[in-house]
C-alpha cells in the first residue's frame, strides 16, 4: 500500500480499563497527526463504547470513511514475584556504637519484588480490502499506564509505520 492510499484512521484501543483506552488512543491519534496522517479516537464515537464488535467497527467505517482501522489490544500480562533473603546490621552508625561492629546482631529480613510483563499487539487494516497491512508486538517491563509512559510506547510504534512506508 502507498502512503498516500491511507488518509484516515480509526484508532481502537481494546482494553476493559476505558482509562487505558482513552490513554492509548489519544497518543496514538496525537502521534499519526503529527505525520500529517487524519485520525480518530473510537472512544469519542458513542456506537463503540465499550467493547467494539467487528460490525460496529465496520458500522463506525462507513460513517467516518477511515481508510485504515489501528487495532491495539492488551495480549497478555504476567506477574514474577521475587523473594530474597537480606542479612544486614540494623545499626548504621557503626562509628558511634559503644562495641565492636563484630558484636553486633544481622537483621535477617525478607525482600520481595514483582515484575510486570505486559504483551501489547497492534494491528493495522486497510479498510477496503480488510487486509491487514502491518503488525507489532510490544513488551513492556513493569508499565506504568501515565500519559508520559503510554507516549513513549506509541511513538515507538509510529515510528515503525515509517519505517513500513505507510505513513
Amino acid at each position: 500500500m502507498k502512503t498516500a492510499d491511507i488518509k484516515t484512521i480509526l484508532v481502537i484501543g481494546v482494553a476493559h480499563n476505558a482509562t487505558y483506552r482513552r490513554l492509548f488512543e489519544n497518543a496514538f491519534v496525537q502521534d499519526l497527526k503529527r505525520e500529517g496522517t487524519a485520525a480518530i479516537p473510537s472512544y469519542n464515537l458513542k456506537i463503540l463504547e465499550g467493547m467494539p464488535t467487528p460490525e460496529t467497527v465496520i458500522q463506525v467505517v462507513k460513517e467516518t470513511g477511515a481508510d485504515a482501522v489501528l487495532l491495539t489490544r492488551m495480549n497478555s500480562r504476567s506477574e514474577k514475584t521475587y523473594t530474597r533473603e537480606a542479612v544486614g546490621r540494623t545499626d548504621m552508625a557503626l562509628d558511634r556504637a559503644p562495641y565492636e561492629p563484630v558484636f553486633m546482631l544481622p537483621d535477617q529480613t525478607t525482600t520481595t519484588s514483582i515484575t510486570i510483563r505486559v504483551v501489547l499487539e497492534s494491528k493495522l487494516y486497510e479498510t477496503a480490502s480488510k487486509n491487514l497491512i502491518w503488525s507489532a508486538t510490544s513488551e513492556l517491563k513493569d508499565p506504568v499506564m501515565t500519559k508520559k509512559y503510554v507516549e513513549k510506547a506509541t511513538v515507538l510504534l509510529v515510528e515503525d509505520l515509517k519505517k513500513a512506508n505507510i505513513l
